[in-house]
């Protein structure tokens, strides 16, 4: 039987690698696509709460709810009525980050095309290793060969690697303390996530 991963959580054990923007702009994503959607905020330093709270206060506030949660809520079923929900994750707190990717249906884990990031991210894995995952590259620059290198070095270790990959721009930051009226690929993002599984 195929069932959707309604729950998805964003992870990766190094930070600085967009967790929190994907998180927010796949919510965006899948709103306007017309599914419900909740943030939930795993982070102490919430980030995401911050973001939601930015956007409110700029009059135009975002179209979901971004609620701030901890290792023992995070556990509680998906509300009646809701599609999705992300679950956005500190880099530090193991015990958030593996209750998060136990209750998952998905884990993305987003990372740069640096090798210190690389190596996080196999670290990521291997703690999401019973969880079905797919690794997706932000601040991507195709042209470089640290991209290119990136990109062979995990398709030959066998990493589930996305097809999209999130290109570096700096028209992307305005959007990070508002509602964002574009979603910069994450729209690709979310169709790649959310084929059917097994």
């Amino acid at each position: 039987m195929n069932t959707l991963p309604r729950r998805i959580t964003i992870a990766n054990t190094k930070g600085g690698v967009g967790k929190t923007l994907s998180a927010i702009m796949l919510a965006m994503a899948l709103t306007n696509s017309g599914h419900t959607v909740e943030v939930w905020d795993a982070d102490p330093q919430g980030s995401a709460s911050a973001w939601a709270e930015d956007a409110a206060d700029a009059g135009d506030p975002l179209p979901f709810p971004v609620i701030a949660i901890n290792a023992r809520t995070i556990r509680r079923p998906i509300p009646t009525g809701v599609d999705f929900v992300l679950v956005d994750t500190p880099p530090g707190d193991a015990a958030i980050v593996q209750a998060a990717i136990d209750t998952a249906d998905r884990v993305l884990i987003p990372t740069l095309a640096s090798p210190r990031d690389i190596e996080r991210t196999w670290l990521t894995l291997d703690v999401a290793e019973h969880r079905d995952s797919a690794i997706l590259i932000t601040q991507a620059e195709p042209h470089t060969t640290a991209f290119r290198d990136t990109v062979t070095a995990l398709r030959e270790g066998g990493a589930p690697l996305m097809n999209t990959s999130i290109i570096k721009t700096t028209r992307i930051k305005p959007d990070t303390v508002r509602r964002p009226h574009n979603t910069w690929g994450y729209e690709r993002v979310a169709t790649e996530l959310l084929q059917e599984t097994r």
